[in-house]
Order: structure tokens, then C-alpha cells, then sequence
């Protein structure tokens, strides 16, 4: 997606996959908003996260994940990487 772009949630799955930095992923997912299953994976691939996010369950496979604000997860969390909660 690009910039400007928008996302709207309905519970399914949601994968991230990048083998570069520099990905930003902005918006209010809470209450309503909520991520379903969520993977991040790419060997070398790095995410910025703005803004509130709440998730069902949370995988990080590959690549690093950056945090900005408060991060809720409330079923199961696999970090095979990095991820820095800020």
C-alpha cells in the first residue's frame, strides 16, 4: 500500500513481508480496529508502527518491528527477531 493509502481490518489474517527497511505502518487499530493474526517476516525487513495497536496474535519472524506506541496482544506472541516496543 502506499502512501495515503487506507486499511480496514475484519478479522482475517494479516501478513507483512519486506527484505527492506524503512516500511511505516500508521493508524488507530484498537477497539473495533483490532489485527487479527498478524506476521511480520523478511530477512532484512524493517517496520515502524504509529500508533495504538491491539492484536489478537502477534508473529515476528524475520525483520525487525519498532513500536511507537502502546501495543496490546491478546492471544499468542512469537518473536523470532527484533521488536522494540517504545
Amino acid at each position: 500500500m502506499g502512501a495515503g493509502s487506507t486499511f480496514t481490518a475484519h478479522g482475517s489474517g494479516i501478513y507483512f513481508n519486506a527484505t527492506t527497511t524503512g516500511k511505516h505502518i500508521t493508524g488507530d487499530f484498537t477497539g473495533g480496529n483490532r489485527l487479527s493474526s498478524t506476521t511480520f517476516n523478511g530477512s532484512g525487513g524493517g517496520w515502524t508502527v504509529w500508533g495504538s495497536v491491539s492484536v489478537k496474535d502477534l508473529t515476528i519472524g524475520a525483520g525487525e518491528v519498532n513500536w511507537l506506541n502502546p501495543l496490546t496482544i491478546i492471544g499468542d506472541y512469537t518473536n523470532n527477531s527484533t521488536s522494540t516496543i517504545g
